[in-house]
């Protein structure tokens, strides 16, 4: 009888999960701590919703005392919905199709514009060309634009356009505006967003300019692109149309020599060829091998039932029966046709095994002579040997 197992100690289960739950503590510890100092603010730059240095609801707030009712817009269909008649404040003009953003312009009485790549400059009004990067810093107007010159110094750069003889450029050629034309609006490029944010907005005259550039209209759109809109995805191609088509042809010629290839090697398969054994083997001599080798063993359990499985084959074959017969019908089948008796010709096919080569040899004799009185046309069993 074992032993019942010893119970464990509070010190070995201690041992046990002193190591997981030490890291777990340790996990949770570091994502309380990176919470606590990185703080949960994770909206984008130029939200009018974050309080963040690179937010912008301070500008927000004092629009709205203004009387600007701004509205904060992801989607293009909400942004040309609320275009008509108002401003719209495009944050990343770069990440929209050009296409869109020259609707809107079409659509908004003043269109304001934060840094727009060279693509959509290409492709808008007034002649305007990117010159290149500045330093963002408090600069001078420098020009007759009444905004400008109201609000003094401001902090501007990031970019430089210049642009032609109807646009008016301020702030050493960080701010442009194109005045309304013939089927558009006012439009207003910003070379840098850091007069909008809260971190600047009280520096300067920042303030005052982002107040008179934004709230000229009663509406205000503050339109955030997202790259995930679906208006956006009007220019997307598929995968294989990307697909130069010097490279279907070359794709065709790898084809066509593999195909020739494979066939030049299926040529030399011919027929199949049959080669003469250097020895051939009789049959019999594997029959006197296996019985050697039963000899040798002493198992003769074994050779009884391989010779009595081989009786019993050959005897369901001679009388026609099916391999799904049971012993009990075979031994009836058979005593019927030799006249035996049942119980004796199952305990001839079915008994218990010999132990030495002379009750095998009885064995055997007493199996040929079943066979021979079922008239399978052999006088011993395929497979006798002592």
């Amino acid at each position: 009888m074992s032993a019942l197992p010893r119970p464990t100690t509070w010190r070995e289960r201690w041992h046990a999960v002193r190591a997981p739950l030490l890291i777990a503590v340790a996990v949770v510890s570091t994502a309380i701590i990176t919470v606590l100092i990185g703080g949960t603010d994770t909206s984008t730059p130029l939200d009018p919703r974050s309080a963040a240095p690179s937010g912008t609801r301070a500008l927000d707030v004092l629009l709205r005392e203004q009387g600007v009712q701004a509205s904060r817009i992801e989607s293009y269909d909400e942004a040309r919905a609320a275009a008509p008649g108002g401003t719209i404040l495009i944050t990343d003009p770069a990440d929209m199709p050009s296409q869109r953003v020259l609707d809107l312009i079409r659509t908004a009485s003043a269109t304001v514009l934060v840094d727009p790549g060279q693509s959509l400059l290409e492709e808008l009004p007034g002649e305007v060309e990117l010159r290149g990067p500045a330093l963002t810093a408090a600069l001078d107007p420098g020009c007759a634009l009444p905004a400008a010159a109201m609000a003094g110094r401001s902090t501007l750069g990031g970019a430089r356009y210049s642009a032609g003889p109807s646009a008016i450029s301020c702030y050493d050629e960080s701010l442009v505006v194109i005045p309304a034309s013939a089927g558009n609006g006012t439009i207003i490029i910003l070379g840098s967003a850091d007069v909008l944010t809260n971190e600047h907005l009280g520096d300067e005259g920042n303030a005052a300019l982002s107040m008179m550039l934004l709230g000229r209209h009663p509406a205000l759109a503050w339109y955030l692109p997202s790259p995930t809109d679906p208006a956006f995805r009007t220019d997307e191609q598929s995968l294989v149309s990307l697909i130069p088509p010097g490279w279907w042809f070359a794709a065709a010629q790898v084809f066509v020599g593999v195909v020739l290839l494979a066939a030049w090697r299926a040529r030399r398969l011919g027929p199949i060829v049959t080669e003469p054994l250097p020895v051939i083997i009789r049959a019999t001599e594997t029959h006197e091998g296996r019985a050697r080798l039963y000899q040798r063993a002493r198992d003769h359990a074994h050779a009884a039932t391989v010779l009595r499985a081989a009786t019993t084959h050959r005897a369901a074959r001679a009388l026609r029966l099916p391999r799904s017969t049971d012993d009990r019908t075979l031994a009836a089948t058979i005593a019927a046709r030799t006249g035996r008796e049942p119980g004796a010709v199952t305990g001839l096919l079915h008994g218990p095994g010999p132990t030495d080569d002379s009750a095998l040899l009885v064995l055997a004799r007493e199996l040929a002579d079943l066979e021979h009185d079922l008239d399978l046309g052999r006088d011993t069993p395929e497979g006798t040997h002592p």
